[in-house]
Formats: C-alpha cells, sequence, structure tokens
C-alpha cells in the first residue's frame, strides 16, 4: 500500500552504495513514524502469504495450502497496526497519509483474502460473493485510494486469470 518499490529505484539513482537495510529503515520510518517497525513487519509476514502465481492464474484454483495461507493473511490483517495505536499527535500529514492507506489496504486485504481463500477452498459460489464484496469495495472507493491503487488491473486480472467473474454492468468496462 506504498511506494517502497519506487523509492527504492529512484533512490539507488543517487547512492548505489546504500543497503537495502538502509533504505527500508529509512523510507517506513518516514512514511509511518512512530510504530513504523510494527508495520514494516506486519506488511513483510503480509506478502510472504501472498502467492502472485496463484492469483495470476498459474495454479489450480483448489489448493488447500492457498486457502490456509488465506486463513493466515485474514488473521493477520484482523490484527494490523491502526493509526492512532503509537500516538498520531506528532504523525505529519504525509504521515497520516500513509496510515490511510495502510488501514485501507487491510480492508482490502481482509476482502480480498476471504474470497481467494473460499476459491482455493473450492467454495466457488461463496468465493463469488466474497469477490463481488470485494470489487464493490474498491469501485465505491475508487477516487479517493486511485492514487495507490489501480482498481481496472485488480479487476482485469481478477477476472481473467484468477477466476471471479465480473458483474453484469461492469463487464463493458474492460
Amino acid at each position: 500500500p506504498n511506494a517502497f518499490p519506487a523509492y527504492v529505484m529512484g533512490r539507488m539513482l543517487f547512492d548505489a552504495d546504500v543497503t537495502f537495510g538502509e533504505l527500508k529503515e529509512e523510507y517506513f520510518r518516514a512514511a509511518y513514524g512512530p510504530g513504523w517497525e510494527q508495520v514494516l513487519s506486519y506488511l513483510t509476514k503480509l506478502s510472504s502469504l501472498c502467492s502472485c502465481d496463484y492469483f495470476n492464474g498459474k495454479e489450480d484454483r483448489k489448493d488447500p495450502r492457498e486457502a490456509a495461507a488465506m486463513k493466515e493473511l485474514i488473521r493477520l490483517a484482523e490484527h494490523a497496526p491502526l493509526p492512532g495505536q503509537e500516538g498520531t499527535d506528532s504523525l505529519t500529514d504525509a504521515q497520516n497519509l500513509f496510515w490511510k492507506y495502510l488501514d485501507y489496504h487491510r480492508e482490502y486485504s481482509l476482502r480480498l483474502g476471504k474470497a481467494l481463500m473460499k476459491l482455493a477452498g473450492g467454495e466457488e459460489l461463496e468465493a463469488q460473493e466474497c469477490w463481488r464484496q470485494f470489487q464493490h469495495m474498491i469501485c465505491e472507493r475508487e477516487t479517493e485510494f486511485q492514487e495507490c491503487l489501480d482498481v481496472y488491473r485488480v479487476t482485469e486480472v481478477s477476472t481473467k486469470y484468477t477466476g471471479f467473474l465480473l458483474e453484469e454492468p461492469l463487464i463493458s468496462t474492460l
């Protein structure tokens, strides 16, 4: 839910000697302020549970290991660091924005994770309903989070590769 990869690429253009660890600390400390270490730990764990190959349709749709990973992802997201846990009085406007994006990402992860868990567990009808709820959420909030989420791309991959179905009114948008 942040621009860390772009930051690393840009920063490395100007200082090829900086280490990845230094970049992580510099970026996350500046982005989140107090509590940055919890955010980094949370996002690292969350990322380790996600399979790009599964999402891109390169693995079997029914996959007990993927279902278990998504169940763990949901548990983790339910206990995500939230804005205010470390005190927001000293946060900059930019840090408040990063916390807002993180909170949105938590909701995104909970909803998409549930849809993927159901799909991987072979519960196709339930998965489709969870996907529909996820799709409605990201569409309803698209203008608010357009800078950090490409709704079109998520929808395109989810429907063309992951196996979710697009509701009739949205089909003409792809």
